[in-house]
């Protein structure tokens, strides 16, 4: 017998934002998992969500974990964090750790997360600091959008770009999508999209600059759904950074635009 996990994106909430991003994979039985999704980005706290995996009438859900001992050691000390629930608004985000201080930019170069649960299990994992994006211009075509940056080099990037139609204040319609770039591939990412300018009284882009870490898990994350939804698909497992658990702990940076 096979069950389903359904899996809260909260970061993956936040890069599209969406409120979650329910991610339904079928995996076999099997004890319970604790799952991490951290985030850290300049302005914000360091903020992570510790769950752990539970069954409920033959599902999987996740059950927030309490009194855990977590905080994040950089290069310039170790970053605390308190034991606190609150749902930022905003991003429509739901939080059980966070610092006291928001993230500097240029503060960290580095950032390594360690966990220990009241009953002593452990997790860990680790990211590096992306340089931070900026929108140049923004292209409002009949069938795409097209978003221009300014990251150059030659080390590959990864970017993941969400735009949103407002009605009446309250979104209309909304995608994201995800690129690879690199040398000779330009500054710029082309989001087809057809008849999104209908009726729409604003238009917002968002452009996030991440680590390949967290492309692969979004990638891993998009695929598993897709997979749960075409029976001829085989099962897709969740590319994860924490070690003794499942989930991403990431760093990113953004700008966000008023296109139209």
């Amino acid at each position: 017998m096979k069950q389903t996990l359904c899996l809260l994106g909260l970061i993956a909430g936040v890069m599209t934002g969406c409120a979650k991003l329910d991610v339904e994979v079928q995996i076999p039985e099997g004890p319970s998992r604790l799952v991490v999704e951290g985030l850290l980005t300049p302005g914000y706290p360091a903020e992570v969500m510790l769950t752990e995996s539970n069954t409920l009438q033959d599902e999987l859900v996740l059950l927030a974990v309490w009194n855990a001992r977590v905080s994040m050691d950089t290069d310039t000390g170790t970053i605390a964090t308190r034991n606190i629930l609150y749902k930022k608004t905003d991003r429509r985000i739901m939080i059980n750790y966070g610092s006291v201080d928001t993230m500097r930019e240029g503060a960290h170069s580095y950032f390594k997360l360690n966990i220990t649960t009241k009953d002593g299990r452990t997790l860990r994992a680790a990211t590096k600091v992306v340089s931070p994006v900026r929108i140049k211009s923004v292209e409002l075509n009949k069938e795409n959008i097209v978003t221009h940056h300014d990251l150059l080099g030659n080390e590959p990037r990864y970017l993941r770009m969400y735009a949103a139609t407002y009605k009446q204040g309250k979104v209309a319609m909304s995608k994201s999508m995800l690129y690879q770039q690199g040398p000779g591939t330009g500054t710029s990412c082309v989001m087809p999209l057809s008849n999104y300018q209908s009726g729409t009284d604003s238009i917002t882009v968002t452009l996030f600059h991440i680590q390949k870490e967290y492309y692969d898990y979004l990638t891993s994350v998009e695929n598993a759904n897709s997979a749960f939804s075409d029976p001829l698909l085989n099962p897709e497992e969740i590319i994860s950074n924490i070690t003794g658990g499942l989930g991403i702990f990431t760093y990113y940076t953004m700008d966000k635009v008023r296109a139209k």
